[in-house]
């Protein structure tokens, strides 16, 4: 995202790091924000390791200078039109 630019447009960025038995949770990051998770969207490459898989939308892996997947940089042009 920050390779992209588009980092800006979101509250933060949550890693591997952030993983709770081997699961990413909405409800951790909705517990952060005091927010309910139905305000809470995840782009990811990987969305079956959420537990809220529905509320992730779904990416093909992006690499550095990988010139046929434009999912993330069409995220982008969407992005910066709000």
């Amino acid at each position: 995202l920050k390779i992209l630019n588009i980092h800006q447009f979101f509250t933060r960025i949550y890693g591997y790091e952030d993983l709770v038995n081997q699961k990413k949770s909405l409800i951790k990051v909705a517990k952060e924000f005091e927010t309910n998770t139905r305000y809470i969207l995840a782009i990811d490459d990987k969305p079956n390791l959420y537990d809220e898989c529905n509320r992730v939308i779904p990416i093909k892996p992006w690499f550095i200078g990988n010139t046929n997947d434009n999912q993330l940089l069409e995220i982008k042009k969407v992005l910066q039109t709000i």
